[in-house]
C-alpha cells in the first residue's frame, strides 16, 4: 500500500501542474482533467478508510493511527 502511495506521488511530482491540467477520458462521458481525477480518488480512499474504521470499533478494536504513539 505504502509503495503503491509513494508510486501515485512520484507520478504527479513528474507530471507538475501543466500535467495536472491535462484532459483524459477516465471512462466516463465526459473529459477529466487528471488533478481532478487525482482529487477524487484520494476522497474516494477517505471514504473506505472511514468505513475501516467504523468496522474496528464496532469489533471493539482500536484503529491504527487512533493508538498510542511509542
Amino acid at each position: 500500500m505504502k509503495k503503491c502511495v509513494q508510486d501515485g506521488a512520484d507520478l504527479i511530482k513528474a507530471k507538475g501542474d501543466a500535467g495536472m491540467k491535462a484532459s483524459i477520458n477516465a471512462g466516463g462521458p465526459r473529459l477529466l482533467e487528471v488533478g481532478d481525477l487525482a482529487y477524487g480518488l484520494i476522497e474516494h480512499s477517505g471514504e473506505h478508510y472511514g468505513q475501516l474504521v467504523v468496522y474496528y470499533r464496532i469489533n471493539g478494536m482500536v484503529p491504527p493511527e487512533s493508538r498510542p504513539k511509542k
